[in-house]
C-alpha cells in the first residue's frame, strides 16, 4: 500500500482519504500509478467512469457492557479483572436499573464479567423488566446448562465464547476447577445444539501471534463458530516487530476466504465499514459515545478496560482531541483506542506507536477486504 497524496493505492484500485471513494485501475501496472498519475486527465476519465461511492452510514445503537459481577471461577493469566478473591462480588438490580431506564428502545445490554453467569439470576431478572432491549453475553463455558442454553435462544441472545485456541487455552484460561477446554467444548456443543450461532472470543499473547491463522480455522472450521472476535493483547514486553507476523497472518486469511467469510470477523468487518464510509462515529470504537462500561458499584467507565480503573474516565474525555500527529488514517482511528494509549504510554490522550502500527495494519487490512467485496459482487453480476 503506497500514499498518493490524498489517494491510498492497495489491491489494483485507488482509495481517497477524504471522500471513502473506490476506484479501479487494475488495467494498469503498478509502477505506472504514480502521484502524477493521479493529479492527470487520463486518472479524471477513470474515475469518472468507475468509481465506488461510499454506501449510507449504519445507525448506531446505545450500548452499554454492565459488569454484573466481577468475580469469576477462572485466573485466565492476562485478565485485567485481577485476583477474583479479591473483588467486590455483584452488580444490583437497583444499580442496574439506574443506568438502563433512560437507554431508548433497542439498545443493547451487555452483560459482563468476571463471569456473567455466576449472577444469572440478575440476568433473569433484566431481561423480564427490558424486554424492548437487546442482551448479549461473553462467557467461559463453565456454567452453561442445557437450561441456560434454551433461555439464551428464546431471549435471543448474542452469546461468545472465550476460546485462545488449542495452542493457549489450557495455558492462559486457568480454570479453578475442571478444564478450560473441556469447558469450552461441552458448552459450545450444548448452545450449537440449542440452535445458537455462537461468536467466539479470543486473547492473542506475544507467544501465539503466529498461530492466528490456524485458531481461525479452529474456530470457524472445527467449532462453526458465527463470528470471531480476537483481541490482540498489548503488555510491555511487546515490541513493533511482533506486529508484522500479525500483519503476515492477517493478510494471508484476508487472501484465502471469500468476503462473506471475512465480515464474520470483528475487526475486518469494522474496519472494511470505517474504509466503506459505514463507520459512523469520529472515534475509534464508539466508547463513551454510543458505548459505555458500568462497573459493580455503578460507577460509569468509557470501556471494560477502565473497569479496574481508581479514576473515573467519563464521556468528557472524547471532547479531548488525542496528542498524536494527524497521519493519512487520522479520520478512521482518531488517535486509537484510549485503553491501550493508557497503559502503552500512560496517558489516554497519548498514542502509542505500538497501537499506531497497529491501526495502519487494521486500516489496510479493512481496505483490502472492501475491495475484495467489491470485486467478488461485481463478478456475480456479470
Amino acid at each position: 500500500m503506497k500514499r498518493l497524496g490524498n489517494w491510498m493505492y492497495c489491491e489494483g484500485h485507488l482509495f481517497n482519504l477524504a471522500t471513502k471513494q473506490l476506484v479501479g485501475v487494475r488495467h494498469l501496472p503498478e509502477r505506472e500509478v504514480t502521484t502524477q498519475f493521479v493529479n492527470s486527465g487520463e486518472f479524471q476519465v477513470v474515475a469518472e467512469k468507475s468509481i465506488v461511492p461510499p454506501p449510507p452510514s449504519a445507525v448506531v445503537n446505545q450500548i452499554v457492557a454492565l459488569e454484573i459481577t466481577d468475580k469469576c471461577n477462572y485466573a485466565c493469566r492476562y485478565c485485567f479483572e485481577g485476583k477474583s478473591s479479591e473483588n467486590s462480588g455483584f452488580m444490583s438490580f437497583e444499580n442496574a436499573c439506574h443506568i438502563i431506564d433512560p437507554m431508548p428502545s433497542g439498545s443493547e445490554l451487555r452483560f459482563f464479567g468476571g463471569e456473567p453467569l455466576l449472577n444469572f439470576g440478575l440476568i433473569e431478572r433484566l431481561v423480564d423488566r427490558y424486554p424492548q432491549h437487546q442482551y448479549s453475553l461473553v462467557t467461559n463455558g463453565s456454567l452453561v446448562t442445557k437450561e441456560v442454553a434454551e433461555y439464551l435462544v428464546h431471549h435471543k441472545f448474542n452469546v461468545g465464547m472465550s476460546y485462545d485456541g488449542r495452542c493457549s487455552q489450557r495455558e492462559n484460561r486457568l480454570a479453578l476447577l475442571g478444564d478450560s477446554m473441556t469447558d469450552f467444548q461441552r458448552a459450545m456443543r450444548l448452545l450449537s445444539a440449542a440452535g445458537l450461532a455462537v461468536g467466539v472470543s479470543t486473547v492473542i499473547t506475544k507467544e501465539h501471534i503466529e498461530h492466528l491463522y490456524d485458531i481461525h480455522l479452529e474456530v470457524f472450521g472445527e467449532w462453526g463458530a458465527g463470528g470471531w472476535a480476537y483481541l490482540l493483547a498489548y503488555r510491555p514486553d511487546m515490541i513493533l516487530k511482533d506486529l508484522d507476523a500479525f500483519k503476515e497472518q492477517i493478510f494471508a486469511i484476508i487472501q484465502d476466504f471469500p468476503s462473506d467469510h471475512l465480515v464474520r470477523i470483528n475487526d475486518l468487518r469494522k474496519w472494511c465499514m470505517k474504509a466503506s464510509g459505514e463507520w459512523p462515529l469520529k472515534a475509534y470504537c464508539g466508547s463513551g459515545i454510543c458505548y459505555r462500561a458500568v462497573a459493580v458499584d455503578g460507577t460509569e467507565r468509557l470501556c471494560p478496560f477502565f473497569l479496574r480503573e481508581s479514576t473515573c474516565y467519563s464521556s468528557a474525555m472524547r471532547a479531548v482531541e488525542v496528542n498524536c500527529a494527524k497521519c493519512s488514517i487520522w479520520n478512521y482511528c482518531h488517535g486509537g483506542c484510549l485503553a491501550l494509549n493508557r497503559f502503552g504510554s500512560g496517558n489516554t490522550h497519548h498514542s502509542h506507536p505500538f497501537a499506531c502500527k497497529k491501526n495502519m495494519i487494521y486500516f489496510e487490512a479493512g481496505l483490502r477486504t472492501r475491495i475484495k467485496i467489491f470485486l467478488e459482487t461485481n463478478n456475480k453480476e456479470a
